[in-house]
């Protein structure tokens, strides 16, 4: 019986823990919008763990300054998620993305 006293905190403890953490899904829709005033031509995300950025994301899109699109990361394993946008007159921002929380992401000047 004094087993179970003392399994039982710490059950109730670990599942609230977990049940604290964002769900990881197989895949995960955004929306980018674009109001930093310049087209967006490129865009490159990689999981915070990974030191490269994959292929840009846009292909052969672009995205004009005002608008928006939706953006869907497949076997997301990690929620943390390095961005890098360049721009059409040749800027490029840096800026780290929670995937799991952000829904918008929304490109300011």
């Amino acid at each position: 019986m004094s087993l179970i006293k003392n399994i039982l905190p710490v059950a109730t403890l670990l599942v609230a823990l977990l049940s604290s953490l964002p769900a990881m899904a197989d895949s995960l829709t955004i929306r980018i919008q674009n109001m930093s005033g310049v087209t967006l031509y490129r865009l490159h995300a990689t999981p915070r763990s990974f030191p490269d950025y994959d292929q840009d994301l846009l292909g052969n899109r672009v995205l004009n300054d005002r608008s928006i699109m939706p953006l869907t990361f497949e076997n997301v394993q990690e929620c943390l998620y390095d961005f890098r946008f360049e721009f059409i007159e040749g800027s490029v921002i840096y800026d780290a993305v929670d995937l799991c929380t952000v829904g918008t992401y929304t490109i300011m000047p």
